[in-house]
C-alpha cells in the first residue's frame, strides 16, 4: 500500500514520516471504539491523527486504497441473477419486483404462507457468506456500535475495516 499513501516522496505536498503509525492509529480507534482524545500518545497527538484521518476522508484516500486492493473494482455494470434473502423478506411485493427485473427469487417461504412458494436450499445455504461478511465488519468496536458522528466517517470506517480485511492484515 505505501506507494499509493499520501506524503510519500516524489509527490505534492510535505513527506508522511509515520504513515504506518498513522494507519495503526485508526486500525485502534475503529478496533477498541475509543474516543479520539482517548488514543495512546504512542500513536501520536489525537488532534494530529483525527484531523489527518478526516482529511483522507475527505480527499478519499480511503476508497482509492480500498479500490487498489481489490481485483476488479468497477462493479457498477453487476445485474443481479438471483435475490438472496432470509425469511423476513418474503413479501409479495419483492418478490414481484425481482421477478419482473429478471432475478431468481431464493427466500425461503414464511411459515404463515397460504401457498408455500418452492426455493432452491443450495443457493440459499451461501446467504451465510453475506452474514459472515457483516460479522468480520463488526468485529470492530467502531463499526458494530457505530461510534462515528456523521456518515462520511462511518463510511471510511468501513473502507478501512475492509482494506484490513483485504489486505489480510487483522
Amino acid at each position: 500500500m505505501e506507494p499509493h499513501l499520501p506524503g510519500r516522496k516524489g509527490s505534492w505536498g510535505g513527506v508522511a514520516k509515520d504513515n504506518r503509525k498513522f494507519i495503526n492509529a485508526v486500525f485502534w480507534i475503529l478496533r477498541t471504539g475509543a474516543p479520539w482524545r482517548d488514543l495512546p500518545p504512542d500513536y501520536g497527538h489525537w488532534s494530529n491523527t483525527h484531523r489527518r484521518f478526516i482529511r483522507w476522508r475527505n480527499n478519499g484516500t480511503w476508497e482509492k486504497l480500498l479500490e487498489i486492493l481489490i481485483n476488479d473494482p468497477d462493479i457498477e455494470g453487476i445485474t443481479a441473477q438471483q435475490l438472496l434473502a432470509d425469511r423476513g423478506y418474503d413479501s409479495n411485493d419483492i418478490i414481484e419486483q425481482a421477478t419482473q427485473q429478471g432475478m431468481k427469487v431464493v427466500i425461503p417461504p414464511k411459515k404463515n404462507r397460504k401457498k408455500l412458494r418452492e426455493y432452491d436450499r443450495n443457493i440459499y445455504k451461501l446467504r451465510h457468506l453475506v452474514e459472515n461478511a457483516f460479522l468480520h465488519l463488526k468485529r470492530w468496536r467502531g463499526i458494530a456500535t457505530r461510534y462515528a458522528k456523521n456518515t462520511a466517517s462511518f463510511l471510511a470506517a468501513v473502507h478501512i475495516k475492509c482494506i484490513a480485511i483485504w489486505a489480510n492484515i487483522l
